[in-house]
């Protein structure tokens, strides 16, 4: 029979992220260690855990409740408003915090839930559950470069050249440490979804994690010294945008350059049929007579710009590309009988480093930091703890 052990009456809800924020909290500018909300665009009532390696302690609060070994399997479920964690012969139960907290160096497990529609993801360290508005909040506390390495592995994949890996592990880095705060209202501080960064499951790649630990603590920083944007696309067709044509401010360090390295991408050319009558449609929105001639219609030259001229009305390419699916903004088209044939560059908005047109440089024999001042303009790469001391000196 089954024994119920209840650990902790009642807390009001309000507190329980003031208690996560006290004990797991990071550094507002420099973080060794993050927390990524798993499954955070899912409602998740239950979980199944199963330890990979190394041991754990199982905690809520700070009451250890027992030691989890490799092979040990625990299972939590909402119920009236509490949820009960099953381990063994044992249920327990409380609305608060729980944790399993590693005792190893090489510690990980598999985590699923029973909506989640695919098979249990494995990630590394720390993991707190809490309560939450009718669902569990499930968050991984993790090494910052253990992180970035997950998050490489997700974005570039398999058998690239090392110094791609190294440039992207330097991207991935920027981006987190200046998005720490991004869900911070949540209990975390990034979500493992596209909003932040694709963090699916931890790295199993010898060369990306070298890559991520060989480059520890580097990130772009701009001429002030801030994290710069460090956006990334596919491939640029040949031309980067700049950050102005695609979104709405100007960026010093986001400015169009010829990238040649690009036209070597699998993504640097592709074509797309549209029906002339909804091409004619689209344009109708912004007051463009659809009685013109088709010709009129066609867009002769492509450009890195923000609009294309259509019978002398402005339309953004940005608006063009995201009606109709395209791959970039960046495109002409001709005409063949009743429809509209776009001839595309690239894949992506274009902005930043190109992915394709790293990985040729890096073939190439380029190295990382060339690669990325060669995307970035006038920026520095620069250890975490240099950025720390620069803002603090301002404090």
């Amino acid at each position: 029979m089954l024994k119920e052990f209840t650990i902790i009456s009642k807390m009001q809800r309000s507190n329980l992220f003031i208690i996560l924020f006290l004990i797991f909290t990071c550094s507002n500018t420099i973080a060794q260690n993050i927390r990524v909300g798993l499954f955070s665009k899912q409602i998740v009532t239950d979980i199944q855990i199963s330890i990979q390696n190394g041991k754990y302690l199982l905690k809520t609060d700070n009451l250890i409740v027992d030691t989890l070994k490799s092979g040990e399997n625990l299972s939590l479920r909402l119920i009236n408003q509490q949820f009960h964690c099953h381990l063994n012969d044992t249920i327990y139960s409380t609305d608060s915090i729980f944790s399993l907290i590693s005792l190893n160096t090489n510690t990980s497990f598999f985590i699923n839930h029973s909506n989640s529609g695919s098979k249990a993801r494995c990630y590394e360290e720390d993991l707190i559950i809490l309560y939450s508005n009718e669902r569990l909040t499930i968050i991984n506390k993790i090494d910052l470069e253990k992180y970035v390495s997950a998050v490489v592995e997700a974005e570039a994949g398999y058998n690239k050249p090392i110094e791609y890996y190294k440039s992207q592990a330097i991207i991935c880095r920027t981006y987190a440490v200046s998005h720490l705060n991004r869900h911070i209202a949540e209990g975390f501080d990034l979500c493992d979804k596209v909003h932040c960064q694709v963090y699916p499951y931890k790295s199993m790649t010898p060369e990306i994690r070298d890559a991520a630990f060989s480059t520890e603590n580097l990130i772009l920083v701009d001429s002030s010294y801030n994290p710069i944007l460090a956006t990334y696309h596919s491939n640029s067709g040949g031309q980067t945008a700049s950050s102005e044509n695609v979104w709405i401010s100007p960026v010093s360090y986001l400015k169009s350059i010829v990238d040649s390295a690009s036209i070597n991408g699998k993504n640097y050319l592709w074509q797309k049929k549209i029906s002339l009558v909804e091409w004619k449609q689209f344009f109708n929105k912004y007051g463009i007579s659809q009685e013109l001639s088709s010709d009129k219609y066609l867009i002769s030259e492509a450009t890195r710009n923000k609009t294309v001229l259509i019978n002398n009305t402005p339309v953004p390419l940005s608006k063009i590309r995201s009606f109709f699916n395209l791959r970039s903004a960046f495109f002409h088209t001709t005409l063949d009988g009743e429809n509209i044939i776009i001839h595309g560059k690239g894949y992506g908005h274009g902005v930043g480093l190109s992915q394709e047109g790293a990985m040729f440089m890096a073939i190439n024999g380029t190295t990382y930091d060339k690669i990325l001042k060669f995307y970035y303009k006038d920026v520095h790469i620069v250890k975490l703890q240099t950025v720390n001391a620069i803002q603090n000196s301002f404090k």
